[in-house]
């Protein structure tokens, strides 16, 4: 089958990879604005106490699946891109190693949870949860072709219809009255399936989907991934376990409405990530070719992703009441506390991608394991510690102190490779985001109280407008700036 990635002509290749990468984040984007209005009808079917429960299930199983993931998406990224490799075995074995994984990982994660006596309640809708999470595995693997034979258009429409139904039947459920856990989460498995489903017929004539492997090809795989699988487990643990813990030793309410917030901390993490792994390729080339050109656009970027994380921190504190309002209703409204202090984690984590980034170019990812191994067993300890009493505001702040100890690790690893860290401009961006907080703090309470969730219509046009009015006033980012961050040259500029 030919490679049109490696056939095309330079300029066909970058145009390529140019409208992919609209595509890709177009999709993730749609199919978050979708995924928070399903939220907004299951919070509202559930309940804060049946939307515990719903959580509950999927963060227990999340844990096992996560373990599962084994690291062979990031192997079979860089592998099936090489040339000269064999794209279809490479596949089929990722494939067969995944689902042996998922087998064997799930059960495990079935037989754990029914063996907690305060989840037997939930237990109905344990094979709906791993029947989604063995969909969604399958259709990361998957998207690595997507990328290789750059088609990722195709992958996004399958998400995007995926969750499009996942909203029509969620909705239904909703307004037909169901309030039973195991059926939104039959709805859940079901587009699962769907989206992984329409992965495989849109990949027809592109590469053949199988399984089957070697033992030898197998073990290499394995191999290859384990190191990656260690860091991912690590990091994916901590970031799931506070929801467990809370649900060990609080109120099924509670683990409701701190997963509310949480759900807004996990779309709003997706933009740096899709941000940075945009310039991972730029970045990796300076590292290479020109470490003052690299060390320039790291810090530019720096600056990138304060500015996004600055407003969001700010505009989200002012405006988390009617933010929970939004998504859950009435019952949730207590949820705006703990989401306020999740965006003060979630600022955290903007910044804790683009180091992650930074640290693997630099070739530092092994000095890494340690830091997120460490930033897991301290998770792990204060929740336990700090749960019981303080539920899910101990959890969160919890979560905040986490992501500090996973930043400050990764600075620390940079700094021994001889990389600074900077954010230029820090001053300006934070008196911008200032600037945009006027309006929220001098009307935002009365055009709340007054308008409820209307409220964030007239504020979400302003606000952004004044701020990046005055980020140019006070020149935090000028045209310089961006004409060096996006320059795809290996030569200085």
């Amino acid at each position: 089958m030919p490679n049109r990635s490696l056939e095309a002509s330079p300029s066909g290749v970058a145009r390529a990879v140019a409208v992919n990468t609209v595509w890709g984040g177009a999709g993730r984007i749609a199919g978050g604005i979708f995924a928070l209005f399903t939220l907004a009808f299951t919070s509202r079917a559930l309940g804060p106490e049946g939307y515990g429960g719903y959580a509950t299930i999927l963060a227990f199983l999340y844990l096992f699946s996560a373990i599962a993931d084994g690291g062979l998406y990031q192997v079979l990224v860089r592998d099936i891109s090489r040339s000269g490799s064999a794209p279809s075995r490479l596949l089929a074995t990722a494939l067969t190693l995944r689902l042996l994984s998922l087998g064997g990982f799930l059960l495990l994660g079935a037989a754990a949870f029914l063996a907690i006596p305060r989840y037997l309640s939930l237990a109905a809708g344990l094979p709906f949860a791993a029947l989604s999470y063995a969909a969604l595995s399958l259709a990361q693997l998957l998207m690595a072709v997507f990328q290789k034979e750059l088609v990722v258009h195709r992958a996004s429409l399958a998400e995007i219809a995926a969750r499009i139904l996942q909203l029509l039947l969620t909705g239904a459920l909703f307004f037909a009255g169901v309030r039973t856990i195991p059926l939104f989460l039959a709805v859940l498995a079901f587009t699962s399936a769907v989206q992984l489903a329409l992965m495989v017929v849109f990949l027809h004539g592109t590469l053949r989907v199988q399984i089957g492997t070697t033992i030898k090809e197998a073990k290499a795989m394995f191999r290859e991934a384990l190191p990656v699988a260690l860091s991912l487990a690590f990091t994916l643990v901590y970031f799931r376990l506070d929801t467990i813990i809370l649900s060990l030793f609080r109120d099924p309410e509670e683990v409701g409405i701190y997963n509310l917030s949480y759900k807004l901390l996990e779309q709003l993490i997706f933009f740096p990530a899709m941000f940075v792994g945009v310039l991972t390729p730029i970045l990796s080339d300076a590292f290479v070719r020109d470490r003052a050109r690299f060390q320039r656009i790291l810090e530019k970027t720096s600056s990138i992703i304060a500015m996004g994380a600055m407003p969001m921190l700010v505009g989200g504190w002012f405006l988390a009441e009617p933010l929970t309002l939004l998504l859950g209703g009435e019952a949730f409204r207590i949820a705006q506390e703990p989401m306020r202090v999740l965006l003060i984690a979630t600022f955290l984590i903007f910044f804790g991608t683009l180091l992650g980034n930074a640290v693997v170019v630099s070739g530092r990812q092994r000095a890494a394991v340690p830091i997120y191994a460490m930033a897991m067993l301290f998770n792990i300890a204060v929740n336990v510690l700090v749960i019981p009493a303080y539920s899910y505001m101990g959890a969160a702040w919890t979560t905040v102190a986490t992501e500090l100890v996973v930043t400050a690790g990764l600075v620390l690893v940079l700094r021994r490779a001889a990389i600074a860290f900077t954010v230029p401009h820090a001053a300006r961006i934070a008196g911008a985001a200032l600037v945009m907080a006027l309006p929220l703090f001098l009307f935002g309470r009365t055009l709340i109280a007054s308008l409820g969730v209307a409220s964030l219509a007239p504020l979400l046009v302003l606000c952004p407008l004044l701020y990046l009015g005055a980020l140019f006033a006070m020149r935090a980012v000028t045209r310089e700036d961006i004409r060096l961050l996006f320059s795809v040259r290996t030569a200085g500029t």
